[in-house]
């Protein structure tokens, strides 16, 4: 039996009242504390959540935030009740995104300010005070759910900057991206979407490839503009931009899939 599963276990709920602690904190964890091991902590308990409350709760949060290009972010350290990231606020941490910002390099920016927040929250607690309590505006409220981030198709369709923050989102090189990872076809062979840059070009129709450079490839969007493709990886092998161009057939007038043209169509 791992940690987890000991705190839904009735023998460690008994050890935790037991324990007669006062306060519990729960640190980026995606544990849902039940209302009886909540209540064994006689002053209360916080959470660190590496996102803005109310509307953002959840899971992923971050990777959410760019994708609905959010210009500011937020940690938020709050009470803990029975639901999922509901309890009154106690301090936020503002964060700036940035248009270079990363899934990865942002998810270490909320953690980062979830960190000043919570050492404020036990600083206070030390010299005899108690956080504040903030009741949240739950007509606000937004939760996103782990399976609500797991589709990595890209729609082409969308605008150019829908597309590059959908890719840099998912983006947390070198390791593995926890939820999605962005992809599309041409002719019915999948390849994955590394890193993206906006550009001022126009294009034609949605994920048309308008033009194959030395440091990228232009696609159209749904907007009538272009993202090059700056990096590529094939299913099975790691592949420099090039090597991609040839192993997929990549040429100027090929179409990539999109919701509407799921196989690379025309190409």
């Amino acid at each position: 039996m791992n940690e987890i599963e000991r705190l839904r276990s009735p023998g460690e709920l008994e050890r935790l009242e037991s324990e007669e602690y006062d306060w519990l904190f729960s640190v980026n964890s995606t544990l849902i504390l039940s209302r009886e091991v909540l209540d064994t902590a006689r002053r209360g308990a916080l959470n660190m959540h590496p996102g803005r409350l109310p509307d953002y709760a959840g899971l992923h949060t971050h990777q959410w935030a760019i994708r609905n290009d959010e210009k500011r972010f937020a940690a938020t350290l709050h009470w803990m009740e029975a639901g999922v990231d509901t309890g009154p606020v106690a301090y936020v941490q503002e964060i700036e995104i940035s248009p270079r910002d990363t899934g990865l390099s942002l998810f270490m920016k909320c953690l980062n300010a979830g960190t000043a927040v919570t050492v404020r929250a036990i600083n206070e607690i030390a010299r005899g005070q108690v956080p504040p309590r903030m009741p949240q505006d739950l007509s606000r409220r937004r939760l996103y759910r782990h399976r609500d981030a797991l589709d990595g198709k890209i729609d082409w369709n969308a605008g150019s900057r829908s597309v590059h923050d959908f890719v840099r989102a998912a983006n947390y090189g070198p390791f593995k991206s926890p939820t999605y990872v962005p992809e599309t076809t041409i002719r019915g062979r999948v390849f994955f979407v590394q890193r993206t840059e906006v550009t001022d070009e126009s294009g034609g129709a949605a994920g048309g490839i308008i033009q194959i450079l030395p440091d990228g490839i232009l696609v159209s969007c749904g907007d009538g503009c272009c993202v090059k493709i700056l990096s590529i990886a094939l299913p099975d092998a790691p592949v420099t931009l090039a090597e991609a161009v040839r192993e997929l057939g990549l040429r100027e007038g090929g179409v990539l899939g999109t919701a509407d043209l799921p196989e690379g169509s025309g190409s």
